[in-house]
């Protein structure tokens, strides 16, 4: 809500410049930018809205319920994406050089209050990214052990049915990984280091490369599976679109200009071992555990399809 007041005040006021379409113009590019670096950032803000699908054996009617969770967020997440970037653009700069900071911006065209609301809003939605990440990995790691392709004891769950060894696995993880930040970088709260942000980029950049190569191999299987065993040539389309994108997204990793610089290199070093690593466990999977693959790939199909 924070924001959408923000977008109705500096669409009503029309900033420095006033209300202009070139704001979509993708030859009208900042200096230092380029649309492929838009596009990595595109990839990394609509991460998650696959998540739904994790949620497909919670649900009565997966097969109505699922789709339209995930269809109804892209659709919410890019309007709303598309606004926020507009109003950043046309509503920064000017004779006050007003930042394009969203919660500096809700004080300049609106006031303090509307400044406090959006940090808030930015916290509480990092902590619902953690809620949302921990809760569909967790189960994701569920549905492994279940299967026989991880410990059988990761598969255990409490009166809820919530997977709890799971889920303390992912959140001890995570917690790590916050300690390691503080360790490296310190922490602005007490140090006012300029690098705090720096754990942030790195993570950042280690899911955006992880997830486009997750997204490339789940549209080649898309694209398979919708062209063999259930033919839907839309599905096909949409599959073909998705492959390019995404794997533009990956490319853009090595390619100079677009390619990670400082501390964001240990993102992309980092999530080259960790494809690494798991295409390792993914190998010894089938060469040992050929049938259990095949059984998850089947029950996958089933709940997500």
């Amino acid at each position: 809500m924070p924001f959408l007041v923000l977008v109705i005040a500096v669409i009503a006021d029309g900033g420095p410049g006033g209300n202009t379409v070139s704001v979509f113009d993708p030859t009208n590019v900042a200096e230092g930018g380029s649309v492929f670096k838009g596009l990595l950032f595109g990839i990394l803000m609509f991460v998650g809205f696959e998540l739904a699908a994790a949620l497909g054996e919670e649900t009565e009617h997966p097969r109505r319920s699922i789709p339209i969770a995930i269809v109804a967020t892209i659709l919410i997440i890019g309007v709303f994406y598309a606004l926020t970037q507009y109003i950043g653009t046309i509503g920064s700069g000017g004779p006050d050089e007003v930042p394009f900071d969203f919660a500096a911006m809700g004080e300049y065209y609106v006031g303090r209050w509307l400044s406090v609301l959006i940090e808030l809003a930015v916290i509480l939605d990092i902590l619902a990214v953690g809620i949302g990440f921990t809760a569909a990995t967790s189960r994701g790691l569920f549905t492994l052990a279940r299967d026989g392709l991880l410990p059988s004891r990761m598969a255990a769950v409490n009166r809820a049915d919530v997977p709890t060894v799971a889920t303390y696995t992912v959140g001890g993880l995570g917690l790590a990984v916050i300690v390691i930040g503080l360790l490296v970088y310190g922490t602005s709260a007490t140090d006012g280091l300029p690098d705090v942000f720096n754990e942030f980029t790195v993570t950042s950049t280690i899911g955006a490369f992880v997830i486009a190569i997750v997204y490339v191999l789940l549209c080649v299987g898309g694209i398979r599976y919708f062209a063999t065993r259930v033919v839907r040539p839309a599905a096909v389309v949409a599959g073909l679109i998705g492959l390019v994108t995404a794997a533009a997204g990956v490319g853009a990793q090595f390619i100079e200009g677009t390619a990670p610089v400082g501390d964001a290199l240990w993102g992309r070093h980092l999530g080259l071992v960790v494809l690494a690593l798991v295409a390792i466990w993914l190998v010894a999977c089938v060469v040992s555990r050929p049938a259990a693959v095949d059984a998850a790939g089947d029950r996958a199909i089933v709940h997500h399809s």
